[in-house]
């Protein structure tokens, strides 16, 4: 396995004297663009006709966002909301903007980047969008959709618009890394700009031991006394395979799997694995959104085991590869805690 961590952690520790100057001048052009920001001067943000969540993060890597769009949308879906999603698209390589117009996919995955693609393949009824220009693309929202209701996905270092609600989601495993800004560390914003969330999704709990999540969530209420926190965890429902059929988790029980994962977090589909009583014969880890080739399944081909178990989001990168033994998703869902605490959250009844 490639522990990408732990290179970057060497390359860091290596490099550390060279990389001062660049974090501190990181660090000021954050700060200023922030002040600009908060004063209202150069920098502006608008006030839409809608209710507007961001879910985003302050780290660069994966805490779990996607799933938590996922699963929010659906909850307003149930609430009968006119809902519509605006994600980057990061590392799209078409031009198009509208992923799903509702009633169909009109972009293939790599043409909107794997996490749109997962948006749109789970998000039925809900138009999908992607592109830098979010203020631009909320105008399409609610004119072309009547949205009342959007998510904008990676949003918090977003600020030309103003949200009525702001999430940061945090990884419970590994919060803040070493909390240095990159590309010291990787944090994307200093720990005081979490003063202006309005709610801390504390994801993984599960994984962590108690003790540490309840320091964590002290020092979290020590930054932003106001914000409520929601704690989740990710439950594995079902597999999946390239053409679409559902399977039961049984299906691999006492089966010797091969994990594929490029995601932030390769360890807690690791962990979540672990409970399902298969055998993991080894595992190849990649970084975050990472688009597959033959080659990168090559050395693979020579290790003996019976399943390739991947995630969702990267099962939509292998539909064009052919590979002789079976491959298949894990199917997840997003668990809460305190679901009350979350309909007050999000000012739905």
């Amino acid at each position: 396995m490639r522990n990408f961590q732990i290179k970057r952690n060497q390359k860091i520790a290596l490099f550390f004297p060279l990389l001062i100057p660049f974090s501190f001048f990181y660090w000021l052009v954050v700060e200023i663009r922030n002040f600009l920001f908060c004063h209202q001067f150069l920098l502006k943000s608008i006030k839409l006709n809608c209710f507007l969540i961001s879910i985003g993060n302050i780290t660069a890597g994966g805490t779990g966002k996607t799933p938590i769009t996922i699963f929010l949308a659906k909850q307003f879906l149930k609430k009968e909301k006119e809902i519509a999603v605006i994600a980057r698209g990061y590392k799209k390589k078409g031009n198009g903007f509208l992923v799903s117009n509702k009633r169909e996919i009109l972009l293939e995955p790599r043409e909107s980047g794997d996490e749109a693609g997962l948006l749109a393949k789970n998000l039925s009824g809900v138009p999908v969008l992607i592109g830098r220009n979010r203020k631009g693309l909320t105008k399409i929202a609610l004119n072309n959709f009547k949205a009342d209701t959007i998510i904008l996905d990676d949003a918090f270092h977003y600020r030309y618009l103003k949200k009525d609600l702001e999430i940061v989601v945090l990884d419970a495993t590994s919060p803040f890394s070493n909390k240095k800004l990159l590309p010291l560390g990787l944090l994307r914003e200093p720990l005081s700009s979490l003063k202006r969330a309005d709610c801390f999704w504390l994801n993984h709990i599960n994984l962590t031991d108690q003790e540490k999540l309840a320091n964590f969530k002290k020092n979290l209420k020590e930054i932003n006394p106001r914000a409520n926190i929601i704690e989740s965890s990710y439950q594995p429902v079902s597999l999946v395979d390239s053409s679409g059929k559902i399977s039961e988790l049984s299906a691999i029980f006492g089966k010797e799997v091969w994990l594929l994962a490029g995601i932030g977090n390769p360890l807690t589909f690791e962990n979540l694995v672990k409970g399902l009583g298969v055998k993991i014969k080894g595992k190849s880890f990649f970084p975050d959104h990472h688009w597959y080739k033959k080659r990168d399944l090559k050395r693979i081909l020579r290790e003996e085991f019976d399943i390739l178990l991947t995630t969702e989001k990267d099962l939509i990168k292998l539909k064009e590869i052919s590979f002789p033994k079976p491959i298949c998703a894990l199917r997840i869902e997003v668990k809460i805690k305190d679901e009350e605490k979350l309909w007050e959250v999000l000012k739905i009844k």
